[in-house]
């Protein structure tokens, strides 16, 4: 109980702790008199050097989602020859069963 009563002080402190605290360690830029106010573009194109990790992400998703595909292939198959399996036992059984005598019956 004192762990959560601990954590629940930290984090009303947290929230609730004045905001010139924080402001006391930015300091606001000097204005510029020739400082604009309309959009200026970059003179330098910016480029991020991400092609090749957009690639490999996408590899690696449809690698997983073809070894998912892939997995649920084999088991459905597994799933088919227990019920092939399955049919044949209660076929076997069925015509067993119109030979003699059922369970139910006294012999």
């Amino acid at each position: 109980m004192t762990l959560l009563r601990s954590l629940f002080v930290a984090l009303a402190m947290t929230l609730f702790a004045p905001a010139s605290a924080h402001a006391e360690d930015v300091a606001e830029p000097a204005a510029s008199p020739a400082r604009t106010t309309a959009f200026v573009a970059a003179k330098t194109p910016t480029e991020v050097p991400g092609g090749p990790l957009l690639l490999g992400a996408y590899g690696l998703v449809w690698l997983v989602l073809f070894g998912y595909l892939f997995s649920l292939r084999r088991r459905q198959e597994e799933v088919e020859g227990e019920l092939r399996d399955l049919l044949g036992e209660a076929r076997a059984l069925a015509q067993g069963a119109g030979d003699g005598p059922s369970e139910g019956e006294g012999a």
